[in-house]
């Protein structure tokens, strides 16, 4: 007799089989997408938020190419996903603006505390370029 939990898990496997295909099968495509982008000249310039999206959309690829290609959230999860590192890039590159204003701000108004150090590290990256 099968108890309920294992027989939860297999009612579980047997459709989710029937939405998105084998899991072998599945199993071999994502690690054969994934192999072939690992390879590629940017993988490694990659951060881990950039990387793990794309190994969740391959995922989500696997489970169209291999199951139901008109399942709705399998498109969905994909946009997702992409959408997570444009909002991640976004609030990256706003930072980066918002240092560099404050950096510009300090240079055209320097304060007496902020005004020697400003002028040593002048110095000093003028003196690296010499």
């Amino acid at each position: 007799m099968t108890d309920p939990a294992t027989a939860s898990i297999e009612a579980t496997l047997a459709e989710r089989g029937a939405v998105y295909g084998d899991f072998s099968e599945r199993a071999s495509l994502i690690n054969a997408l994934l192999c072939d982008l690992s390879v590629s000249r940017r993988w490694c310039d990659l951060d881990p938020c950039q990387e793990h999206a794309l190994r969740m959309i391959v995922d989500k690829i696997s489970r169209i190419a291999n199951g139901d290609p008109g399942k709705v959230d399998s498109w969905r999860d994909i946009a997702g996903y992409a959408q997570l590192v444009v909002g991640w890039l976004e609030a990256r590159a706003a930072l980066a603006a918002k240092r560099e204003a404050r950096l510009a701000a300090r240079w055209a108004n320097p304060d007496a505390a902020d005004a020697e150090a400003i002028a040593d590290r002048h110095l000093t990256l003028t003196s690296d370029e010499e």
